[in-house]
């Protein structure tokens, strides 16, 4: 954790207003949690810049401060840790799964010096993801009453959040390839029997993750006014 926090710290100092973006890779979602909080706390110190994380978990079910029972299908609730870690978070939101193949795009964002309120930080997300699906022919939407984003009548983009001393944490999942199967345990962000895609399955083909990550990449500068710098950083003692 400190050499990874001492490396962002070290290439931030030269960013000025920017934003430093990092990949985790594939990485434990209770990992990934605890460089969040870190991340956050040093964020709102004022010892970093704006950070843009990347990354994907092993198969998780994550339960978000609004997770009710029912959310759980009857038929599986014995089965859930027998297929999948079980983790309690704090972002809003259900139950969501998130396994490999899932994109998950936390941004640790000062959202007052960006001038966002949570509302406007949560649209911005769910616009981030719009354009990176249209990029690749995919024409999602936003559906009144739940966050998230939509493709027809089945949800591909899932949205959760914290905000902290004003910065945010959590942020955006997309499923650009996931194993679809693990949706069908639950009712995913509390919305009975919803119907869940994929961008694969949507084109009917394998989507190259880093191609995926790139165009999200680009959606983030544009949709947040934010320039950001990519660098590889060294996470050792995270896996």
């Amino acid at each position: 954790m400190d050499s990874l926090l001492t490396e962002i710290q070290g290439t931030g100092g030269d960013l000025g207003p920017g934003c430093l973006h990092c990949d985790l890779g594939l990485i434990p979602y209770s990992q990934a949690v605890a460089v969040m909080d870190e991340l956050l706390r040093r964020r709102a110190d004022g010892a970093l810049p704006d950070i843009l994380l990347f990354a994907e978990h092993p198969p998780t079910f994550t339960l978000g401060r609004f997770k009710r029972p029912v959310d759980f299908k009857p038929a599986t609730v014995g089965l859930l840790e027998q297929v999948a870690t079980i983790c309690h978070t704090d972002r809003g939101g259900g139950v969501v799964y998130h396994g490999p193949g899932q994109l998950l795009v936390y941004p640790i964002l000062g959202l007052r010096q960006l001038g966002l309120s949570v509302i406007d930080y949560v649209r911005n997300l769910e616009e981030l993801a719009i354009r990176t699906l249209r990029a690749f022919q995919i024409e999602g939407h936003r559906k009144g009453g739940y966050p998230g984003v939509w493709v027809g009548e089945a949800k591909i983009g899932f949205i959760g959040v914290h905000i902290g001393r004003g910065i945010s944490k959590h942020g955006l999942a997309l499923n650009v390839d996931p194993d679809l199967h693990y949706f069908d345990y639950i009712d995913c962000c509390g919305i009975p029997d919803v119907r869940i895609t994929s961008m694969s399955r949507l084109r009917g083909d394998d989507l190259d993750m880093s191609l995926v990550k790139e165009t999200m990449l680009g959606a983030f500068e544009a949709v947040f006014g934010i320039h950001v710098e990519s660098g590889d950083l060294c996470l050792p003692q995270l896996r």
